[in-house]
């Protein structure tokens, strides 16, 4: 059996590595395709992974349906001659049109039921629609795919990610907060907070260091401008979870990062740019995260973070412990759906 992966983010890539490595064990061969993005490629050299880059990302909405026109014609080239018997990817539209037209089952991951244009446009293409366990099936089914074709697996994606090696060192070896920045150019990105105004408000309850972790050149000038020694951006050279394990406590934006950071223990508070997060609220409601929605609420959420640092961890262990990896049960539908049982 050979399997195609493409991949997009760098929660993606740290995810497909664990995949992709186990279907390895199992003699299956894995072809793992990539676009020109900064964070993916950076994080790829990092762990020493091999990608087929193809593409890049796009910005803007002209540029998003430019650079996907000129990948897909890339990515029909690739997997032309590759012929794999497997399609899988988090929703890739370039990737569903290529398996879609060259006949490919396509099996897909998914944990944003709220990025409703990409979903509109790969789930009805699909086999399989495997969604961690704290999704209700009806979030994708109203894609228009059948109940049937949804299956849940038992754990967040951040169970999975947040177990690979931790590489490299802190670029401060002070105490320091870690503070990620939004994903402002992705396509559900909506400005509910102003991250100078959380900046500010940790200076005032913090006297440490702020490293702000930027997603874009854009947000990291913007916070070099401020010239103030206190908070010191940088782009994604390092590991995040290097950062995060290190940190006196971490403050995201509800994304993968977050949810990684809580299940490590660090304390974690979460600005989130949804009106509903499944996985955001999933944690709080296992006490491992807090979470804000208006950003008057943060002070007090800082002040518990610091007072209950090692509470943090002890209930990161135990909800660690109701998961389990999904990777042989993922490989068991594939070939159940195949008739290859």
């Amino acid at each position: 059996m050979k399997v195609w992966f493409d991949i997009l983010t760098p929660k993606q890539l740290l995810f497909t590595k664990r995949f992709s490595d186990y279907l390895k064990t199992q003699g299956v061969e894995c072809i793992l395709t990539s676009r020109a993005y900064s964070e993916v490629t950076t994080l790829a050299d990092i762990h020493g992974i091999d990608l087929i880059y193809c593409g890049e990302y796009g910005k803007t909405t002209p540029q998003k349906l430019k650079n996907s026109i000129k990948r897909m014609s890339e990515l029909y080239d690739i997997i032309y001659n590759e012929k794999p018997d497997v399609a899988i990817n988090y929703c890739s539209p370039d990737a569903c049109r290529v398996a879609y037209g060259l006949g490919i089952p396509l099996f897909l991951l998914n944990d944003t039921p709220h990025a409703e244009i990409t979903n509109r446009l790969t789930i009805p293409l699909a086999k399989r629609v495997w969604v961690p366990m704290v999704f209700k099936k009806h979030l994708f089914t109203k894609y228009g795919v059948a109940d049937s074709v949804v299956k849940q697996y038992n754990c967040i994606d951040a169970y999975i990610t947040a177990k690979r090696k931790s590489i490299g060192t802190p670029p401060l070896n002070e105490k320091y907060v870690l503070l990620r920045t939004p994903e402002t150019f992705a396509s559900y990105y909506n400005n509910n907070f102003d991250v100078l105004s959380i900046l500010r408000l940790i200076q005032n309850e913090v006297d440490y260091k702020v490293l702000v972790l930027c997603r874009y050149q854009e947000q990291y000038d913007i916070i070099q401008k401020i010239d103030d020694p206190q908070f010191i951006p940088t782009l994604m050279k390092h590991d995040g979870k290097m950062l995060y394990e290190k940190a006196e406590f971490f403050i995201g934006a509800g994304g993968t990062m977050s949810a990684e950071a809580a299940l490590n223990g660090t304390p974690t508070i979460v600005y989130d740019m949804l009106d509903k997060n499944h996985v955001t609220d999933y944690l709080k409601y296992k006490n491992v995260l807090l979470r804000v929605d208006d950003i008057s609420q943060l002070k007090s959420k800082i002040r518990y973070a610091i007072a209950h640092k090692n509470a943090f961890k002890l209930r990161a262990k135990d909800v660690n412990n109701e998961m389990s990896e999904p990777f042989s049960y993922f490989y068991d539908d594939i070939r159940q759906v195949l008739g290859l049982e």
